[in-house]
Protein backbone atom coordinates (compact mmCIF):
# COMPACT_ATOMS: atom_id res chain seq x y z
CA UNK A 1 0.00 0.00 0.00
CA UNK A 2 1.49 3.33 -1.03
CA UNK A 3 1.93 6.20 1.42
CA UNK A 4 -0.98 8.21 -0.13
CA UNK A 5 -3.17 5.12 0.09
CA UNK A 6 -2.18 4.60 3.74
CA UNK A 7 -2.98 8.22 4.51
CA UNK A 8 -6.40 7.92 2.87
CA UNK A 9 -7.07 4.73 4.85
CA UNK A 10 -6.11 6.48 8.13
CA UNK A 11 -8.46 9.36 7.32
CA UNK A 12 -11.24 6.89 6.53
CA UNK A 13 -10.81 5.08 9.87
CA UNK A 14 -10.71 8.38 11.74
CA UNK A 15 -13.87 9.61 10.03
CA UNK A 16 -15.73 6.37 10.77
CA UNK A 17 -14.65 6.50 14.42
CA UNK A 18 -15.83 10.09 14.70
CA UNK A 19 -19.26 9.18 13.30
CA UNK A 20 -19.63 6.31 15.80
CA UNK A 21 -18.56 8.52 18.70
CA UNK A 22 -20.93 11.37 17.82
CA UNK A 23 -23.82 8.97 17.19
CA UNK A 24 -23.85 8.22 20.92
CA UNK A 25 -24.90 11.78 21.77
CA UNK A 26 -28.40 11.55 23.33
CA UNK A 27 -30.17 14.18 21.24
CA UNK A 28 -28.30 13.86 17.96
CA UNK A 29 -31.24 12.28 16.11
CA UNK A 30 -33.76 15.00 17.05
CA UNK A 31 -34.56 16.56 13.64
CA UNK A 32 -35.33 19.95 15.23
CA UNK A 33 -32.22 19.95 17.40
CA UNK A 34 -30.04 22.94 16.55
CA UNK A 35 -27.11 21.97 18.76
CA UNK A 36 -23.48 21.95 17.79
CA UNK A 37 -23.51 18.20 18.45
CA UNK A 38 -25.99 17.55 15.65
CA UNK A 39 -24.08 19.77 13.25
CA UNK A 40 -20.85 17.97 14.11
CA UNK A 41 -22.52 14.60 13.50
CA UNK A 42 -23.86 15.67 10.11
CA UNK A 43 -20.47 17.08 9.13
CA UNK A 44 -18.83 13.80 10.17
CA UNK A 45 -21.26 11.79 8.06
CA UNK A 46 -20.62 14.03 5.07
CA UNK A 47 -16.85 13.70 5.50
CA UNK A 48 -17.11 9.90 5.74
CA UNK A 49 -19.28 9.78 2.63
CA UNK A 50 -16.82 11.97 0.75
CA UNK A 51 -13.91 9.72 1.68
CA UNK A 52 -15.80 6.59 0.71
CA UNK A 53 -16.52 8.06 -2.70
CA UNK A 54 -12.87 9.01 -3.02
CA UNK A 55 -11.74 5.48 -2.15
CA UNK A 56 -14.27 3.74 -4.37
CA UNK A 57 -16.10 6.20 -6.65
CA UNK A 58 -19.42 5.23 -8.17
CA UNK A 59 -19.13 5.48 -11.97
CA UNK A 60 -21.91 7.48 -13.59
CA UNK A 61 -23.87 5.89 -16.44
CA UNK A 62 -23.73 7.56 -19.87
CA UNK A 63 -25.28 11.02 -19.70
CA UNK A 64 -27.68 10.40 -22.56
CA UNK A 65 -29.76 7.27 -22.43
CA UNK A 66 -33.26 6.63 -23.72
CA UNK A 67 -35.89 6.47 -21.01
CA UNK A 68 -37.16 2.97 -20.23
CA UNK A 69 -40.65 1.99 -21.29
CA UNK A 70 -43.32 0.25 -19.25
CA UNK A 71 -42.61 -2.81 -21.40
CA UNK A 72 -38.97 -2.70 -20.25
CA UNK A 73 -40.04 -2.75 -16.60
CA UNK A 74 -42.48 -5.60 -17.19
CA UNK A 75 -39.84 -7.59 -19.06
CA UNK A 76 -37.44 -7.33 -16.13
CA UNK A 77 -40.09 -8.34 -13.59
CA UNK A 78 -41.27 -11.28 -15.65
CA UNK A 79 -37.70 -12.53 -15.99
CA UNK A 80 -37.08 -12.52 -12.22
CA UNK A 81 -37.80 -15.57 -10.05
CA UNK A 82 -41.22 -15.14 -8.48
CA UNK A 83 -41.98 -11.99 -10.56
CA UNK A 84 -41.72 -9.63 -7.53
CA UNK A 85 -43.99 -6.61 -7.69
CA UNK A 86 -46.00 -7.82 -10.66
CA UNK A 87 -49.23 -7.71 -8.62
CA UNK A 88 -49.23 -3.91 -8.94
CA UNK A 89 -48.93 -4.00 -12.72
CA UNK A 90 -51.25 -6.79 -13.89
CA UNK A 91 -53.52 -4.30 -15.63
CA UNK A 92 -50.66 -3.40 -17.99
CA UNK A 93 -49.87 -6.93 -19.14
CA UNK A 94 -50.66 -8.12 -22.64
CA UNK A 95 -52.20 -11.55 -23.20
CA UNK A 96 -48.86 -13.28 -23.65
CA UNK A 97 -47.52 -11.72 -20.44
CA UNK A 98 -50.70 -12.71 -18.56
CA UNK A 99 -50.10 -16.33 -19.56
CA UNK A 100 -46.47 -16.15 -18.43
CA UNK A 101 -47.45 -14.55 -15.12
CA UNK A 102 -50.09 -17.22 -14.54
CA UNK A 103 -47.55 -19.99 -15.09
CA UNK A 104 -45.28 -18.37 -12.52
CA UNK A 105 -48.17 -17.93 -10.06
CA UNK A 106 -49.20 -21.58 -10.30
CA UNK A 107 -45.67 -22.67 -9.37
CA UNK A 108 -45.05 -20.30 -6.46
CA UNK A 109 -44.32 -22.05 -3.16
CA UNK A 110 -45.22 -18.92 -1.17
CA UNK A 111 -48.99 -19.41 -0.90
CA UNK A 112 -49.60 -15.85 0.27
CA UNK A 113 -47.94 -14.42 -2.82
CA UNK A 114 -49.61 -17.05 -4.97
CA UNK A 115 -53.02 -15.96 -3.69
CA UNK A 116 -52.30 -12.27 -4.23
CA UNK A 117 -50.97 -12.75 -7.74
CA UNK A 118 -53.86 -14.98 -8.89
CA UNK A 119 -56.40 -12.56 -7.39
CA UNK A 120 -54.80 -9.64 -9.25
CA UNK A 121 -54.53 -11.63 -12.49
CA UNK A 122 -58.10 -13.01 -12.31
CA UNK A 123 -59.87 -10.19 -14.24
CA UNK A 124 -57.47 -10.81 -17.16
CA UNK A 125 -57.89 -14.58 -17.31
CA UNK A 126 -59.82 -16.52 -19.93
CA UNK A 127 -62.15 -19.36 -18.92
CA UNK A 128 -59.45 -21.91 -19.69
CA UNK A 129 -56.85 -20.01 -17.66
CA UNK A 130 -59.27 -19.56 -14.75
CA UNK A 131 -59.87 -23.32 -14.65
CA UNK A 132 -56.11 -23.92 -14.57
CA UNK A 133 -55.84 -21.50 -11.66
CA UNK A 134 -58.61 -23.41 -9.91
CA UNK A 135 -56.40 -26.50 -9.67
CA UNK A 136 -54.06 -24.96 -7.08
CA UNK A 137 -56.82 -23.90 -4.65
CA UNK A 138 -56.98 -27.24 -2.76
CA UNK A 139 -53.22 -27.06 -2.15
CA UNK A 140 -53.38 -23.67 -0.43
CA UNK A 141 -52.58 -23.67 3.29
CA UNK A 142 -55.28 -21.38 4.63
CA UNK A 143 -59.04 -21.20 4.25
CA UNK A 144 -58.75 -17.44 3.67
CA UNK A 145 -56.39 -18.02 0.73
CA UNK A 146 -58.76 -20.57 -0.78
CA UNK A 147 -61.80 -18.34 -0.40
CA UNK A 148 -60.15 -15.19 -1.73
CA UNK A 149 -58.82 -17.04 -4.77
CA UNK A 150 -62.19 -18.65 -5.51
CA UNK A 151 -64.08 -15.38 -5.15
CA UNK A 152 -61.70 -13.76 -7.65
CA UNK A 153 -61.98 -16.68 -10.10
CA UNK A 154 -65.76 -17.22 -9.95
CA UNK A 155 -66.64 -14.48 -12.50
CA UNK A 156 -64.13 -15.97 -14.98
CA UNK A 157 -65.20 -19.61 -14.69
CA UNK A 158 -67.63 -21.29 -17.09
CA UNK A 159 -71.15 -21.65 -15.75
CA UNK A 160 -70.73 -25.40 -15.26
CA UNK A 161 -67.85 -24.92 -12.80
CA UNK A 162 -69.30 -22.07 -10.72
CA UNK A 163 -71.73 -23.98 -8.51
CA UNK A 164 -69.17 -26.47 -7.21
CA UNK A 165 -66.56 -23.72 -6.79
CA UNK A 166 -69.03 -21.57 -4.82
CA UNK A 167 -69.77 -24.50 -2.50
CA UNK A 168 -66.05 -25.03 -1.95
CA UNK A 169 -65.64 -21.32 -1.17
CA UNK A 170 -68.55 -21.39 1.31
CA UNK A 171 -66.97 -24.37 3.05
CA UNK A 172 -63.71 -22.42 3.26
CA UNK A 173 -65.61 -19.43 4.65
CA UNK A 174 -66.92 -21.58 7.50
CA UNK A 175 -63.31 -22.33 8.53
CA UNK A 176 -62.10 -18.72 8.52
CA UNK A 177 -60.42 -17.32 11.59
CA UNK A 178 -62.77 -14.97 13.50
CA UNK A 179 -60.35 -12.07 12.98
CA UNK A 180 -60.76 -12.28 9.20
CA UNK A 181 -62.77 -9.29 7.99
CA UNK A 182 -66.23 -10.10 6.71
CA UNK A 183 -65.76 -7.79 3.72
CA UNK A 184 -64.11 -10.68 1.87
CA UNK A 185 -67.06 -12.90 2.73
CA UNK A 186 -69.46 -10.45 1.13
CA UNK A 187 -67.83 -10.89 -2.25
CA UNK A 188 -68.88 -14.50 -2.19
CA UNK A 189 -72.61 -13.80 -1.69
CA UNK A 190 -73.56 -13.00 -5.33
CA UNK A 191 -72.54 -16.52 -6.37
CA UNK A 192 -74.67 -18.33 -3.78
CA UNK A 193 -78.29 -19.43 -3.89
CA UNK A 194 -80.76 -18.36 -1.18
CA UNK A 195 -80.02 -21.28 1.13
CA UNK A 196 -76.28 -20.77 0.82
CA UNK A 197 -76.66 -17.03 1.47
CA UNK A 198 -78.54 -17.85 4.67
CA UNK A 199 -75.61 -20.04 5.70
CA UNK A 200 -73.22 -17.21 4.88
CA UNK A 201 -75.33 -14.81 6.95
CA UNK A 202 -75.12 -17.19 9.91
CA UNK A 203 -71.34 -17.40 9.49
CA UNK A 204 -71.00 -13.62 9.52
CA UNK A 205 -73.34 -12.93 12.42
CA UNK A 206 -71.76 -15.66 14.53
CA UNK A 207 -68.40 -13.89 14.19
CA UNK A 208 -69.59 -10.42 15.19
CA UNK A 209 -68.73 -9.16 18.63
CA UNK A 210 -71.05 -7.04 20.75
CA UNK A 211 -71.23 -3.54 19.29
CA UNK A 212 -69.54 -4.34 15.96
CA UNK A 213 -71.33 -4.53 12.68
CA UNK A 214 -70.11 -2.75 9.51
CA UNK A 215 -69.93 -6.18 7.89
CA UNK A 216 -73.54 -6.77 8.91
CA UNK A 217 -74.54 -3.65 7.00
CA UNK A 218 -72.65 -4.81 3.96
CA UNK A 219 -74.61 -8.03 4.08
CA UNK A 220 -77.93 -6.26 4.27
CA UNK A 221 -76.89 -3.52 1.84
CA UNK A 222 -75.51 -5.44 -1.07
CA UNK A 223 -76.14 -9.10 -1.04
CA UNK A 224 -78.78 -10.37 1.35
CA UNK A 225 -81.98 -8.34 1.07
CA UNK A 226 -83.93 -11.16 2.67
CA UNK A 227 -81.89 -10.63 5.84
CA UNK A 228 -82.32 -6.87 6.19
CA UNK A 229 -84.95 -7.09 8.91
CA UNK A 230 -82.75 -9.42 10.92
CA UNK A 231 -79.74 -7.13 10.41
CA UNK A 232 -81.77 -4.09 11.49
CA UNK A 233 -82.94 -5.87 14.63
CA UNK A 234 -79.36 -6.74 15.50
CA UNK A 235 -78.28 -3.12 15.00
CA UNK A 236 -81.05 -1.89 17.31
CA UNK A 237 -79.57 -4.08 20.04
CA UNK A 238 -76.17 -2.37 19.78
CA UNK A 239 -75.72 -0.51 23.06
CA UNK A 240 -72.98 1.91 22.02
CA UNK A 241 -74.61 5.09 20.69
CA UNK A 242 -71.85 5.95 18.24
CA UNK A 243 -71.78 2.43 16.76
CA UNK A 244 -75.56 2.35 16.46
CA UNK A 245 -75.55 5.75 14.72
CA UNK A 246 -72.94 4.60 12.20
CA UNK A 247 -74.77 1.35 11.47
CA UNK A 248 -78.21 2.94 11.12
CA UNK A 249 -76.74 5.48 8.70
CA UNK A 250 -75.17 2.70 6.63
CA UNK A 251 -78.24 0.49 6.41
CA UNK A 252 -80.93 3.16 6.02
CA UNK A 253 -80.68 3.58 2.21
CA UNK A 254 -81.50 -0.12 1.78
CA UNK A 255 -84.61 -0.33 3.98
CA UNK A 256 -88.24 -0.23 2.97
CA UNK A 257 -90.75 2.20 4.48
CA UNK A 258 -91.71 0.02 7.45
CA UNK A 259 -88.09 -0.76 8.23
CA UNK A 260 -87.20 2.94 8.01
CA UNK A 261 -89.84 3.72 10.64
CA UNK A 262 -88.19 1.20 12.97
CA UNK A 263 -84.75 2.66 12.19
CA UNK A 264 -85.98 6.21 12.92
CA UNK A 265 -87.31 5.14 16.32
CA UNK A 266 -84.04 3.39 17.07
CA UNK A 267 -82.12 6.56 16.19
CA UNK A 268 -84.38 8.72 18.34
CA UNK A 269 -83.83 6.33 21.25
CA UNK A 270 -80.07 6.94 21.47
CA UNK A 271 -79.42 8.67 24.80
CA UNK A 272 -76.34 10.73 23.98
CA UNK A 273 -77.55 13.77 21.97
CA UNK A 274 -74.57 14.06 19.63
CA UNK A 275 -74.83 10.46 18.53
CA UNK A 276 -78.63 10.75 18.39
CA UNK A 277 -78.25 13.69 16.02
CA UNK A 278 -75.88 11.69 13.79
CA UNK A 279 -78.23 8.73 13.66
CA UNK A 280 -81.31 10.85 12.89
CA UNK A 281 -79.46 12.73 10.18
CA UNK A 282 -78.20 9.48 8.68
CA UNK A 283 -81.66 7.93 8.56
CA UNK A 284 -83.33 11.17 7.41
CA UNK A 285 -81.58 11.09 4.05
CA UNK A 286 -83.58 7.98 3.14
CA UNK A 287 -86.97 9.21 4.38
CA UNK A 288 -89.74 10.73 2.25
CA UNK A 289 -89.89 14.53 2.33
CA UNK A 290 -92.52 14.97 5.07
CA UNK A 291 -90.90 12.55 7.48
CA UNK A 292 -87.42 13.79 6.57
CA UNK A 293 -88.20 17.31 7.81
CA UNK A 294 -89.46 15.93 11.09
CA UNK A 295 -86.33 13.79 11.56
CA UNK A 296 -84.07 16.70 10.60
CA UNK A 297 -85.77 18.93 13.17
CA UNK A 298 -85.25 16.29 15.84
CA UNK A 299 -81.60 15.93 14.79
CA UNK A 300 -81.13 19.70 14.93
CA UNK A 301 -82.55 19.79 18.46
CA UNK A 302 -80.30 16.92 19.54
CA UNK A 303 -77.22 18.52 18.02
CA UNK A 304 -78.01 21.72 19.88
CA UNK A 305 -78.13 19.76 23.14
CA UNK A 306 -74.68 18.29 22.46
CA UNK A 307 -72.93 21.59 23.11
CA UNK A 308 -70.46 20.42 25.70
CA UNK A 309 -69.03 17.18 24.39
CA UNK A 310 -66.81 18.44 21.59
CA UNK A 311 -68.29 15.86 19.20
CA UNK A 312 -71.41 17.62 17.92
CA UNK A 313 -69.67 18.64 14.70
CA UNK A 314 -69.73 14.98 13.65
CA UNK A 315 -73.50 15.26 13.27
CA UNK A 316 -73.44 18.53 11.35
CA UNK A 317 -71.79 17.23 8.20
CA UNK A 318 -74.66 14.78 7.70
CA UNK A 319 -77.33 17.17 8.88
CA UNK A 320 -76.54 20.43 7.10
CA UNK A 321 -77.18 19.24 3.53
CA UNK A 322 -80.69 18.17 4.61
CA UNK A 323 -81.72 21.55 5.99
CA UNK A 324 -84.40 23.55 4.26
CA UNK A 325 -83.87 27.32 3.94
CA UNK A 326 -86.11 28.19 6.88
CA UNK A 327 -84.09 25.86 9.14
CA UNK A 328 -80.69 27.47 8.50
CA UNK A 329 -81.19 30.15 11.17
CA UNK A 330 -81.93 27.51 13.80
CA UNK A 331 -78.88 25.54 12.68
CA UNK A 332 -76.65 28.60 13.01
CA UNK A 333 -78.03 29.31 16.48
CA UNK A 334 -77.30 25.72 17.51
CA UNK A 335 -73.73 25.94 16.17
CA UNK A 336 -73.17 29.26 17.92
CA UNK A 337 -74.14 27.59 21.20
CA UNK A 338 -71.45 24.89 20.89
CA UNK A 339 -69.05 25.53 23.77
CA UNK A 340 -66.06 23.61 22.42
CA UNK A 341 -64.18 26.11 20.27
CA UNK A 342 -62.71 23.66 17.76
CA UNK A 343 -66.07 21.93 17.30
CA UNK A 344 -67.76 25.27 16.70
CA UNK A 345 -65.06 26.30 14.22
CA UNK A 346 -65.41 23.07 12.26
CA UNK A 347 -69.19 23.24 12.31
CA UNK A 348 -69.17 26.81 11.04
CA UNK A 349 -66.85 25.86 8.19
CA UNK A 350 -69.42 23.26 7.10
CA UNK A 351 -72.43 25.54 7.46
CA UNK A 352 -71.09 28.78 5.96
CA UNK A 353 -71.38 27.76 2.27
CA UNK A 354 -75.12 27.15 2.79
CA UNK A 355 -76.00 30.41 4.53
CA UNK A 356 -77.74 33.32 2.86
CA UNK A 357 -76.01 36.70 3.03
CA UNK A 358 -78.39 37.89 5.76
CA UNK A 359 -76.98 35.31 8.19
CA UNK A 360 -73.29 35.85 7.43
CA UNK A 361 -72.76 38.64 10.02
CA UNK A 362 -74.25 36.35 12.68
CA UNK A 363 -71.89 33.57 11.64
CA UNK A 364 -68.93 35.95 11.85
CA UNK A 365 -69.97 37.00 15.33
CA UNK A 366 -70.20 33.36 16.41
CA UNK A 367 -66.64 32.83 15.13
CA UNK A 368 -65.27 35.94 16.87
CA UNK A 369 -66.80 34.79 20.15
CA UNK A 370 -64.68 31.61 20.27
CA UNK A 371 -62.30 31.88 23.21
CA UNK A 372 -59.48 29.65 21.94
CA UNK A 373 -57.17 31.71 19.69
CA UNK A 374 -56.36 28.88 17.27
CA UNK A 375 -59.99 27.78 16.90
CA UNK A 376 -61.11 31.39 16.47
CA UNK A 377 -58.56 31.96 13.71
CA UNK A 378 -59.64 28.74 11.98
CA UNK A 379 -63.32 29.70 12.11
CA UNK A 380 -62.75 33.21 10.81
CA UNK A 381 -60.44 32.02 8.03
CA UNK A 382 -63.10 29.58 6.82
CA UNK A 383 -65.64 32.43 6.71
CA UNK A 384 -63.53 35.02 4.89
CA UNK A 385 -64.14 33.84 1.28
CA UNK A 386 -67.93 34.09 1.77
CA UNK A 387 -68.21 37.38 3.67
CA UNK A 388 -69.25 40.69 2.11
CA UNK A 389 -66.65 43.46 2.22
CA UNK A 390 -68.18 45.30 5.16
CA UNK A 391 -67.98 42.16 7.33
CA UNK A 392 -64.79 40.66 5.89
CA UNK A 393 -62.55 43.52 7.05
CA UNK A 394 -63.36 43.07 10.72
CA UNK A 395 -63.21 39.26 10.41
CA UNK A 396 -59.76 39.40 8.84
CA UNK A 397 -58.57 41.76 11.55
CA UNK A 398 -59.87 39.44 14.29
CA UNK A 399 -58.28 36.42 12.63
CA UNK A 400 -54.92 38.20 12.29
CA UNK A 401 -55.06 39.14 15.96
CA UNK A 402 -55.84 35.53 16.93
CA UNK A 403 -52.94 34.19 14.87
CA UNK A 404 -50.62 36.73 16.43
CA UNK A 405 -51.65 35.52 19.88
CA UNK A 406 -51.51 31.80 19.06
CA UNK A 407 -49.46 30.88 15.98
CA UNK A 408 -48.62 27.29 15.18
CA UNK A 409 -50.56 24.21 14.15
CA UNK A 410 -52.12 24.58 10.70
CA UNK A 411 -51.70 28.34 10.76
CA UNK A 412 -49.99 28.46 7.35
CA UNK A 413 -53.25 27.25 5.77
CA UNK A 414 -55.16 30.02 7.59
CA UNK A 415 -52.60 32.58 6.40
CA UNK A 416 -53.08 31.40 2.83
CA UNK A 417 -56.74 32.43 3.01
CA UNK A 418 -56.18 35.65 4.92
CA UNK A 419 -53.04 37.00 3.23
CA UNK A 420 -54.73 38.61 0.18
CA UNK A 421 -56.98 40.60 2.53
CA UNK A 422 -54.40 41.73 5.09
CA UNK A 423 -53.36 45.36 5.44
CA UNK A 424 -49.69 46.35 5.26
CA UNK A 425 -49.62 46.73 9.03
CA UNK A 426 -51.23 43.32 9.59
CA UNK A 427 -48.79 41.69 7.17
CA UNK A 428 -45.85 43.27 9.00
CA UNK A 429 -47.10 42.03 12.37
CA UNK A 430 -47.71 38.49 11.17
CA UNK A 431 -44.37 38.46 9.37
CA UNK A 432 -42.55 39.16 12.61
CA UNK A 433 -44.50 36.39 14.35
CA UNK A 434 -43.68 34.00 11.50
CA UNK A 435 -39.98 34.84 11.68
CA UNK A 436 -39.97 34.14 15.40
CA UNK A 437 -41.85 30.87 15.00
CA UNK A 438 -39.81 29.57 12.09
CA UNK A 439 -36.55 30.15 13.90
CA UNK A 440 -37.72 27.19 16.00
CA UNK A 441 -38.71 24.99 13.03
CA UNK A 442 -40.05 25.47 9.47
CA UNK A 443 -43.83 25.83 9.14
CA UNK A 444 -44.24 27.32 5.61
CA UNK A 445 -45.76 30.47 7.09
CA UNK A 446 -43.07 32.74 5.63
CA UNK A 447 -43.44 31.18 2.19
CA UNK A 448 -47.22 31.69 2.42
CA UNK A 449 -46.80 35.39 3.18
CA UNK A 450 -43.89 35.90 0.75
CA UNK A 451 -46.01 36.89 -2.30
CA UNK A 452 -47.52 39.76 -0.33
CA UNK A 453 -44.40 41.33 1.23
CA UNK A 454 -41.50 43.33 -0.15
CA UNK A 455 -38.22 41.96 -1.47
CA UNK A 456 -36.30 42.72 1.72
CA UNK A 457 -38.61 40.56 3.79
CA UNK A 458 -38.34 37.76 1.25
CA UNK A 459 -34.59 38.09 1.68
CA UNK A 460 -35.06 37.66 5.44
CA UNK A 461 -37.01 34.48 4.82
CA UNK A 462 -34.30 33.15 2.52
CA UNK A 463 -31.54 33.83 5.03
CA UNK A 464 -33.50 31.97 7.70
CA UNK A 465 -34.13 29.07 5.32
CA UNK A 466 -30.43 28.84 4.52
CA UNK A 467 -29.65 28.49 8.22
CA UNK A 468 -31.63 25.25 8.53
CA UNK A 469 -30.21 21.75 8.42
CA UNK A 470 -30.02 20.41 4.83
CA UNK A 471 -33.36 18.56 4.75
CA UNK A 472 -35.35 21.56 6.03
CA UNK A 473 -33.23 24.01 4.04
CA UNK A 474 -34.15 22.28 0.79
CA UNK A 475 -37.86 22.22 1.64
CA UNK A 476 -37.94 25.86 2.75
CA UNK A 477 -36.06 27.12 -0.32
CA UNK A 478 -38.39 25.13 -2.57
CA UNK A 479 -41.39 26.92 -1.04
CA UNK A 480 -39.74 30.36 -1.32
CA UNK A 481 -38.16 29.98 -4.76
CA UNK A 482 -41.19 31.17 -6.84
CA UNK A 483 -41.15 34.48 -4.94
CA UNK A 484 -37.42 35.26 -5.07
CA UNK A 485 -35.69 37.52 -7.55
CA UNK A 486 -32.90 36.20 -9.77
CA UNK A 487 -30.12 37.33 -7.42
CA UNK A 488 -31.61 35.59 -4.40
CA UNK A 489 -32.37 32.44 -6.38
CA UNK A 490 -28.72 32.47 -7.41
CA UNK A 491 -27.68 32.72 -3.77
CA UNK A 492 -29.99 29.81 -2.89
CA UNK A 493 -28.43 27.80 -5.72
CA UNK A 494 -24.89 28.43 -4.50
CA UNK A 495 -25.80 27.49 -0.93
CA UNK A 496 -27.50 24.28 -2.02
CA UNK A 497 -24.44 23.36 -4.06
CA UNK A 498 -22.41 23.50 -0.84
CA UNK A 499 -24.54 20.90 0.95
CA UNK A 500 -22.30 17.95 1.66
CA UNK A 501 -25.02 15.31 1.95
CA UNK A 502 -25.66 14.14 -1.65
CA UNK A 503 -29.37 13.29 -1.37
CA UNK A 504 -30.34 16.71 0.03
CA UNK A 505 -28.09 18.49 -2.46
CA UNK A 506 -29.64 16.63 -5.39
CA UNK A 507 -33.20 17.29 -4.17
CA UNK A 508 -32.47 20.97 -3.68
CA UNK A 509 -30.93 21.39 -7.12
CA UNK A 510 -33.74 19.54 -8.90
CA UNK A 511 -36.41 21.60 -7.14
CA UNK A 512 -34.75 24.83 -8.26
CA UNK A 513 -34.76 23.87 -11.94
CA UNK A 514 -38.29 25.12 -12.60
CA UNK A 515 -37.40 28.63 -11.38
CA UNK A 516 -34.13 29.15 -13.23
CA UNK A 517 -33.51 30.79 -16.57
CA UNK A 518 -33.40 28.56 -19.67
CA UNK A 519 -29.65 29.01 -19.88
CA UNK A 520 -29.20 27.65 -16.34
CA UNK A 521 -31.76 24.84 -16.38
CA UNK A 522 -29.78 22.17 -18.25
CA UNK A 523 -26.61 22.71 -16.21
CA UNK A 524 -28.37 22.57 -12.83
CA UNK A 525 -30.47 19.55 -13.83
CA UNK A 526 -27.31 17.70 -14.90
CA UNK A 527 -25.64 18.65 -11.63
CA UNK A 528 -28.61 17.26 -9.67
CA UNK A 529 -28.46 14.01 -11.65
CA UNK A 530 -24.71 13.67 -11.23
CA UNK A 531 -25.07 14.18 -7.47
CA UNK A 532 -27.83 11.59 -7.16
CA UNK A 533 -25.86 9.20 -9.31
CA UNK A 534 -23.00 9.13 -6.79
CA UNK A 535 -25.06 7.36 -4.10
CA UNK A 536 -23.39 4.03 -3.50
CA UNK A 537 -26.44 1.96 -2.55
CA UNK A 538 -28.42 1.17 -5.74
CA UNK A 539 -31.72 1.08 -3.85
CA UNK A 540 -31.17 4.55 -2.40
CA UNK A 541 -29.89 5.78 -5.77
CA UNK A 542 -32.99 4.47 -7.58
CA UNK A 543 -35.33 6.00 -5.00
CA UNK A 544 -33.65 9.42 -5.16
CA UNK A 545 -33.55 9.52 -8.96
CA UNK A 546 -37.24 8.60 -9.08
CA UNK A 547 -37.93 11.42 -6.62
CA UNK A 548 -36.15 13.89 -8.94
CA UNK A 549 -38.12 12.92 -12.06
CA UNK A 550 -41.21 15.14 -11.45
CA UNK A 551 -38.95 18.19 -11.15
CA UNK A 552 -37.19 17.61 -14.48
CA UNK A 553 -38.23 17.63 -18.10
CA UNK A 554 -36.92 16.81 -21.52
CA UNK A 555 -33.56 15.08 -21.72
CA UNK A 556 -32.92 15.44 -17.99
CA UNK A 557 -36.15 13.61 -17.17
CA UNK A 558 -35.31 10.79 -19.59
CA UNK A 559 -31.83 10.48 -18.09
CA UNK A 560 -33.21 10.34 -14.53
CA UNK A 561 -35.61 7.56 -15.53
CA UNK A 562 -32.88 5.65 -17.32
CA UNK A 563 -30.48 5.91 -14.39
CA UNK A 564 -33.22 4.97 -11.88
CA UNK A 565 -34.09 1.93 -13.99
CA UNK A 566 -30.44 0.89 -14.18
CA UNK A 567 -30.00 1.34 -10.42
CA UNK A 568 -33.15 -0.65 -9.63
CA UNK A 569 -32.08 -3.55 -11.79
CA UNK A 570 -28.70 -3.57 -10.03
CA UNK A 571 -30.22 -4.21 -6.59
CA UNK A 572 -29.27 -7.63 -5.27
CA UNK A 573 -32.19 -10.04 -4.74
CA UNK A 574 -31.74 -10.11 -0.97
CA UNK A 575 -31.90 -6.29 -0.84
CA UNK A 576 -35.14 -5.86 -2.78
CA UNK A 577 -38.03 -4.76 -0.62
CA UNK A 578 -41.26 -6.77 -0.91
CA UNK A 579 -43.01 -5.82 -4.12
CA UNK A 580 -39.77 -4.42 -5.62
CA UNK A 581 -40.89 -0.76 -5.28
CA UNK A 582 -37.58 0.52 -6.64
CA UNK A 583 -38.72 -0.78 -10.04
CA UNK A 584 -42.51 -0.65 -9.88
CA UNK A 585 -42.57 2.99 -8.71
CA UNK A 586 -41.07 3.94 -12.08
CA UNK A 587 -44.14 2.81 -14.04
CA UNK A 588 -46.44 5.79 -13.25
CA UNK A 589 -43.50 8.13 -13.86
CA UNK A 590 -42.86 6.56 -17.26
CA UNK A 591 -46.57 6.58 -18.09
CA UNK A 592 -46.78 10.21 -17.00
CA UNK A 593 -44.07 11.03 -19.50
CA UNK A 594 -46.28 9.77 -22.29
CA UNK A 595 -45.22 6.13 -22.47
CA UNK A 596 -48.17 4.16 -23.67
CA UNK A 597 -46.91 0.61 -23.38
Amino acid sequence: MTEPEQELFRRLVAAASRVCRLADEPDVFDEYNDSDGLRDFLDALAELDKLLREVDPVPLPPARQPAPTVADVLAVLLALPGVPGLEELTGRLDDEQVEKALRVALNLSDRHRQTNLIVRLAPRLSEVQAQRALTVVPTMDRASQQMLTLVALLPRLPEARRSASARFALAAASRLHPATGASSLMKLAPWLDAAQRATLYDIVTSRLGDGSGPELCWLAEHYLPEQRTAALNKIIQVADGNSRAVLLTAIAPHLDEAQLAVATDAAAGIIEPGFRARALAGVARSLPAARRRQAVSAALTAAGEATGDGHSYLAWKDLFPLLEPDQLGDALAAVAAVRDGHSRAHSLSLLIPLLPSTLLPTAAAAARAIADHGARAAALASLVPYLPDEVRTSAVSAAAEALTERPGGPWASHLRVLAPHLTTEQLAGLWEVALREEREYPQQALATLAPFVDADRRGQALELALSYEPQHLVDAVHELAPHLDAARRGRAYEEIRQIQEPASRARGLARLVAYLSPSETAEVAQEALATAGTLRDPGARAALLAELVPHLDGTSRETALAWAFAAATAIEPEDRCPGFPALTRLVPLIAGAGEGN
